[in-house]
């Protein structure tokens, strides 16, 4: 597992005196904004910025970080990505991260039949997409209750999907 995930993208400045407005990745604004500092990252060096203040205004989050006090500073994370430490956010029971699923097994819940693992999640459209590298290719898989039974942490995804859907049978 990885100790740092991508939490936002810092997409422009806001205002002269260093804040930034980040867009979230995470399940909400708020939650960005309540974290106790972020990181970005360079070279796989991981650089801590404390968090002074917050704010979530619309779906943008705006950070006041220390160290970043102008304009110019705070330009120069302009395009870049920031991080959390797993260790700062409080999963409720039964919560999980998308990172930690790359890779799990996705296994059929009636009959034990393994399709493959899941190499991406895709979050970039309306439905969230697991990517489930198969032997025939990539397929992607809705996250729906229909189609998802069950998600072990560590260990496998139990699916039940409609047949051909993540195999090459047909209805």
């Amino acid at each position: 597992m990885e100790k740092f995930l991508v939490c936002g993208k810092v997409t422009n400045t806001h205002g002269i005196k260093g804040a930034v407005k980040v867009t979230s990745y995470c399940d909400t604004p708020e939650d960005l904004a309540s974290l106790p500092s972020v990181y970005t990252e360079r070279l796989g060096v991981y650089t801590r910025l404390d968090i002074i203040d917050a704010s979530v205004y619309k779906d943008t989050v705006i950070l006041t970080l220390d160290g970043i006090n102008d304009i110019e500073k705070a330009s120069q994370l302009k395009n870049r990505m920031v991080y959390a430490s797993r260790d700062d956010f409080k999963l409720r029971e039964g919560s999980f991260f998308l990172a930690d699923l790359i890779g799990l097994e996705v296994i059929d819940a009636a009959n034990g039949k393994v399709y493959g693992k899941i190499e991406n999640v895709n979050t970039s459209s309306p439905q969230l997409l697991y990517e489930i590298k198969t032997v025939s290719g990539t397929k992607l898989l809705p996250a729906v209750d229909a189609f998802i039974k069950e998600i072990i942490p560590d260990q496998a995804m139990l699916v039940t999907p409609v047949p051909g859907l993540l195999d090459d049978d047909t209805v």
